[in-house]
């Protein structure tokens, strides 16, 4: 390749060094990128904080049932995971009678639906004795 096609060649690069065409659609897919990262990881920040909260409201009316007599120890995960609201399945609770009473424990896999966040699955534990 001679001079003058190599001095061609690289004399663009400061033209296009200085030039500002671009630069809102690169800080606009900067800033977007920042925001939805934040956006969905509020967004499953929250659905975790809700699992969690339908855990320990489950088991605490499992064991409640239990307590007043309306179920045994074989229907009370099925009791548990109808008023969870989450849409657990009775596989998640156990029932219990040890030494303080009527015992529901549960664990959950928690899996976040983006991976944005956490790519690893989490596991919520809740237990309520009476």
């Amino acid at each position: 390749m001679n001079h003058f096609a190599l001095k061609m060649r690289f004399a663009a690069f400061p033209r296009l060094w200085q030039a500002q065409e671009g630069t809102a659609a690169i800080e606009m897919s900067i800033g977007m990128l920042v925001f939805l990262t934040a956006i969905f990881g509020v967004m499953e920040i929250g659905r975790l904080m809700w699992a969690q909260n339908a855990l320990d409201y489950a088991v605490q009316q499992g064991a409640r049932c239990m307590l007043v007599g309306t179920c045994d120890t074989t229907s009370a995960p099925t009791t548990a995971a109808t008023v969870s609201g989450f849409g657990f399945d009775s596989s998640v609770f156990t029932a219990t009678t040890p030494s303080c009473g009527h015992q529901v424990t549960a664990s959950y896999n928690f899996a976040f639906m983006t991976t944005l966040v956490i790519n690893t699955p989490l596991t919520l534990t809740a237990s309520a004795c009476m």
